[in-house]
Parts: C-alpha cells; structure tokens; sequence
C-alpha cells in the first residue's frame, strides 16, 4: 500500500513496497488537507496560501511517479 504525503513543502508519495522509494509530485504548495476518491480518479486537496480547493487527476499523478522513474507507460 502506498501512501501520499501532504506537507507544507509539497506533496510526496511514498513507495511502501520494494525499495521504499520516496517520489515528490509537487514541490512548494502547502498541502493542508486531502481526499482520495479512486472511483472518481482524482485526490482533492485544500492547498495553497489561500487555503484553495484543487483536484488532480490520480492518473496524472501516476504519470509523473512513472516519469520520475524512467518509465513510460
């Protein structure tokens, strides 16, 4: 099971299987609270100086860990 971790520097996923690798997604916002719905695909945050509602896409987010990690999809 992975787990995302919202922070005041940014947004991280941590890899808790294999090597338990540690991947930043989003660097310098505020991440103050946060949802998960995998059936809608996305995570919803509120972040931001400004306290602001914001939806990523999950896919997205897959995306960029994949990217990072030198594979395509």
């Amino acid at each position: 099971v992975n787990l995302l971790i919202g922070t005041e520097n940014g947004l991280m996923l941590l890899d808790r299987s294999g090597q338990g690798k540690v991947y930043q997604l989003i660097s310098r916002r505020r991440f103050q609270q946060m949802e998960v719905l995998e059936g809608q695909n996305i995570l919803v945050t509120i972040s931001g100086k400004k306290n602001r509602v914001r939806v990523y896409y999950l896919s997205w987010l897959k995306s960029k860990i994949l990217r990072t990690d030198g594979h395509s999809d």
